[in-house]
């Protein structure tokens, strides 16, 4: 670890997930790492509908908490809304019917 300069536990790591039955061997390592990128969650992108729709529930006084649970609960797979993201459109939202910028 030292020789490579890096981190004891990340080459203990790194061997604990990537060696098979034939041993540590990089090009396996490389398709084992690919495979779990490829299979974590992504992040939820705020396309204009769903803009609309958050603007909509928070116009009718729901809590960034609720929209999120809500489009959590919803049958989009795999994907999350975190609070914060109502939250900063609600932000944004009581700004604009304020016509003065909010503390954050």
């Amino acid at each position: 670890a030292k020789r490579i300069g890096c981190s004891q536990s990340t080459i203990s790591r790194e061997l604990r997930r990537n060696t098979g039955q034939r041993g540590y061997r990089f090009k396996q390592a490389q398709r084992l790492c690919d495979e779990r990128r490829e299979s974590a969650p992504r992040a939820l992108k705020m396309k204009s509908d769903m803009i609309r729709s958050i603007e909509s529930l928070l116009s009718e006084r729901w809590s960034p908490e609720q929209i999120s649970g809500f489009y959590r609960d919803s049958d989009l797979p795999r994907k999350s809304l975190n609070y914060r993201s109502p939250a900063q459109k609600m932000n944004e939202y009581l700004a604009s019917v304020a016509k003065k910028p909010l503390c954050t």
